[in-house]
């Protein structure tokens, strides 16, 4: 909560120093506000102080620390709201202020920024191989996704953004999806530890059908949500820089290998005795998932009519 208000106190002061500078009597009108000619300086100050609040709300690569202990210990509900929902307030802030208002310290900077955010796209998929726990697993991989969020944004062409507003869509869609499949197991277990997992597809053959199309969703297999989404951000990337868009497409080789490595562990690894007894989902169960599976086909079959509402304010 401190980090997080620290943030946004550099927020309300870039807020106030805009609205000085509208004509008076001064406003607060997004109109206003996009309408200002401010110089170089000014804009890169403006820049910072939003980038560093939006920056720890997402999280972005250096102020993630925050993230994994607080959804490690956080309840599941809590780590559905902070991953589908709040986070996605700091990409938000990105295309509703850094975009329209730094378009000359982006043209500058975009190298840097977008190399910066990189580094924390690999860590976050690096790190989440290693993780002895499906919860921090979940929490480092979400750092990665939401960092390719991030870079496609700051590609700032259409493609980018098109594609990193229907990806943050698409990732609050999978990573609660993810968090109901962390709670069915913890329920039924008692342990989120990896290594106590196993055999689980053997005795829920329907748990391990939506968990797998699920993972599947998150690695950005073709005809599920992600893929869209994805797609367009490495497009828009490659515009920008081609460097940087072949590295950021490793995060999907990445993130294959932890999420299949996890799967096999979990789900056809050797039966262990948190799993002797693991019941298969509910009807209730079934009815919570069954949205999150519609999503995720729903988008990657026919993801235009979303598309077509975001090229007419993108474009």
């Amino acid at each position: 909560m401190i980090y997080t208000i620290v943030g946004s106190f550099f927020m309300l002061v870039a807020i106030l120093y805009l609205y000085t500078q509208t004509p008076a009597p001064h406003s607060f009108s997004f109109n206003a506000i996009y309408q200002l000619h401010l110089s170089y300086s000014a804009q890169l100050l403006v820049f910072l102080a939003f980038l560093l609040a939006f920056a720890i709300k997402i999280p972005l690569f250096p102020f993630h620390s925050w993230q994994p202990e607080t959804y490690n210990v956080s309840p599941v509900q809590g780590s559905m709201l902070l991953a589908g929902l709040m986070l996605k307030m700091g990409l938000y802030g990105i295309i509703r202020f850094l975009l329209p208002l730094s378009q000359q310290v982006l043209y500058n900077g975009s190298t840097l920024v977008l190399s910066i955010i990189l580094i924390g796209v690999l860590y976050g998929g690096i790190i989440a191989i290693t993780q002895p726990n499906l919860k921090k697993m979940i929490a480092f991989a979400s750092l990665a996704h939401v960092g390719l969020i991030a870079l496609g944004l700051f590609s700032n062409n259409p493609y980018g953004i098109e594609g990193g507003i229907l990806q943050s869509f698409s990732h609050g869609v999978n990573i609660v999806g993810f968090f109901l499949c962390y709670a069915v197991i913890v329920k039924r277990t008692n342990t989120d530890s990896i290594s106590q997992l196993g055999g689980i597809a053997h005795q829920a053959p329907r748990f391990g059908i939506v968990f797998m199309i699920i993972l599947l969703a998150n690695i950005a297999l073709p005809l599920t949500n992600s893929f869209v989404g994805e797609f367009l951000i490495l497009l828009g990337l490659f515009t920008a820089n081609k460097i940087i868009a072949s590295l950021a497409g490793l995060t999907i080789i990445i993130g294959a290998v932890y999420m299949l490595r996890m799967y096999q562990r979990i789900m056809y690894g050797v039966k262990q005795p948190a799993t002797e007894h693991f019941a298969d989902l509910t009807l209730k169960e079934m009815m919570l998932f069954t949205p999150i599976l519609i999503a995720i086909f729903l988008i990657g079959i026919y993801p235009s009519f979303i598309l077509t509402m975001l090229q007419n304010v993108v474009h």
